[in-house]
């Protein structure tokens, strides 16, 4: 029988530090986090597609992947590529467009844009929505014994790699170590094609093992149900802030505390 959610392990931010200071063995290892709900709340990604709709900012080179991801869900491909993906985007949430399908149309619908370009608006979306006022606070002291005792922290995403990168500069990330949905490029300019499998749900361990293979994978970070896989990767999993779907699924899992 399933252990009762409110029997799961709970520690503060310090009970987690000393397990991690536990597992440690002195040298090379990593720490994992989710980004959204997990890093801040909200989405980032969310945040800045829906300015993009508002702003009817989505070009014709987008068009084509936007009517071709709408014609495989049986949804209607009429329209203006911005009107296109509010179509999809609101389909998601009745239900009728997958998640699966949402975050890597929420990364190469930017074809036409400059990677400078969508910068720039992803830093002044995050200031008009205030991220630096959503992040995770509880997660400071641990995001500090790990880097104050040489432990690699990397962030492992769904979320579109530039937006990612301007949102996780504020817990002082660096590129290299985020790993996140990428979009190719040419000549500076964002294509409708995706560089790899958006780290999503079960590729998520993969995605991390490009950053640090080899590395041990000490411990993830998340909010939700997709994070499990990188929970099962890791020697310790903590829960933060977790969704329904993950406190329903917390019962099952052996190595997953909550963090307090």
């Amino acid at each position: 029988m399933a252990q009762p959610t409110d029997q799961i392990t709970g520690l503060d931010a310090v009970g987690v530090i000393e397990r991690l200071a536990s597992m440690h063995r002195g040298q090379g290892a990593v720490v994992a986090f989710d980004a959204d709900g997990t890093l801040w709340s909200g989405d980032v990604s969310e945040d800045v597609f829906e300015a993009a709709l508002d702003a009817d900012r989505f070009r014709e080179e987008a068009l084509e992947a936007l009517r071709k991801a709408a014609a495989a869900h049986g949804l209607s491909e009429r329209g203006t590529a911005t009107e296109v993906a509010r179509a999809l985007y609101t389909a998601y949430h009745q239900g009728a467009f997958p998640e699966s399908a949402v975050v890597e149309m929420m990364t190469w619908c930017y074809a036409g844009w400059s990677v400078s370009e969508l910068r720039r608006f992803t830093e002044q979306v995050l200031a008009e929505r205030k991220l630096e006022q959503r992040l995770c606070r509880k997660l400071e002291p641990i995001l500090e014994y790990a880097r104050n005792s040489g432990l690699r922290t990397v962030v492992i995403s769904a979320s579109p790699k530039g937006i990612v990168e301007r949102a996780a500069a504020l817990w002082s990330f660096a590129p290299p170590d985020i790993a996140a949905a990428e979009t190719v490029t040419v000549a500076g300019r964002i294509q409708a094609r995706l560089l790899h499998p958006v780290p999503y749900a079960d590729a998520k361990p993969a995605a991390a093992r490009r950053l640090f293979d080899g590395a041990e994978w000490l411990a993830s970070f998340g909010d939700n149900v997709f994070d499990v896989p990188m929970f099962e990767a890791a020697r310790l999993g903590v829960a933060v802030e977790p969704k329904l779907s993950l406190r329903q699924k917390l019962p099952e899992l052996k190595n997953v505390v909550l963090l307090k």
